[in-house]
């Protein structure tokens, strides 16, 4: 019988380490202590859709550098949601190439380096309602939310993925039906950023959490605790794989080497045998044990 595969939201997806606690905006990185500054005057042609702590502004007319084709249909005024058909294929090539861009300089900002970690926050405050940041050292989200004036969202860091673990349990809940109470998440792997938000996850939402992986790459002790001290979940920590799975409603895996850990791959590939969730390790979990990968995943390895 074939193994159902589940994947988080693509718009979601780690790229193999990092990430902080178990809410979308990271507990330890969410709010400045900061007070926010007032919003600024409505744009001529705008108004507003939400509540008072935030809004969203739709404008009859884009700034004059995009061309936007709508209203279609001699539809007047602005609108609620917007469609690809809306926009003209200018506007749309545009919109690529300028992502394309930003994709090639990776490295432009250098936060921290190039630019300090507070001015970065500030600049960026004063052109956003709302930061999302991947960074690599969880102490640099932690520095952008402390400088920052308005929320700053963990997108990724060396310690913990937030947004994929909630994109996760989204995605359990849609094929198991809930996640409160479910019996078993097994993680087998490296005890990694995304073990690490597993954690913090049931520390606040019961369910059964076990992580499998080879000594010495346990999950950090602290967070461990944390989630323990709680006592919401139940909470399990071994090196055994075989005896983690038995049961399980997901079985879930990450890469060996994660962000920072290229170098060591060759290394964790001898570490981590006997830990490659495969097709025998599916049969002990049993028939109706789905498997969950966070991807990118590297086919054959894990």
């Amino acid at each position: 019988m074939a193994t159902p595969f589940l994947s988080g939201a693509l718009s979601l997806r780690s790229g193999g380490g990092g990430a902080s606690c178990a809410p979308a905006i990271s507990s330890s990185a969410a709010y400045s202590a900061a007070p926010r500054r007032p919003p600024p005057p409505l744009p001529a042609g705008s108004r507003p859709i939400g509540g008072a702590r935030g809004r969203i502004l739709c404008r009859a007319a884009a700034p004059a550098s995009v061309a936007v084709a709508f209203p279609p249909k001699g539809r007047d005024g602005p609108k609620d949601f917007l469609h690809i058909s809306d926009f003209d294929k200018d506007t749309i090539l545009k919109i690529l190439n300028q992502a394309a861009e930003v994709k090639a300089m990776p490295d432009d900002i250098q936060m921290g380096k190039r630019e300090e970690t507070r001015d970065v926050a500030r600049v960026l405050s004063g052109y956003n309602d709302i930061i999302m940041a991947r960074v690599f050292a969880h102490q640099d989200i932690l520095d952008l939310a402390a400088y920052a004036s308005v929320p700053v969202i963990n997108g990724l860091t060396d310690y913990n993925h937030p947004c994929q673990i909630m994109a996760d349990a989204l995605t359990i809940i849609e094929h198991i039906g809930h996640l409160e109470g479910t019996r078993f998440v097994v993680y087998i792997g490296d005890g990694n950023n995304i073990v690490h938000s597993w954690l913090l996850l049931a520390s606040i939402v019961p369910f059964h959490f076990v992580c499998a992986c080879p000594r010495g790459f346990e999950p950090d002790e602290k967070t461990v605790e944390k989630a323990r001290s709680a006592g919401i979940s139940k909470i399990e920590i071994t090196n055994d794989p075989k005896e983690a799975v038995k049961g399980a409603n997901v079985v879930y895996s990450d890469v060996w080497a994660s962000m920072g850990q290229k170098d060591e791959a060759e290394y964790r590939k001898q570490r981590f045998q006997g830990f490659q969730v495969d097709e025998a390790l599916m049969e002990i979990a049993g028939p109706k044990a789905y498997f969950m990968h966070c991807l990118p995943a590297e086919r054959g390895w894990k």
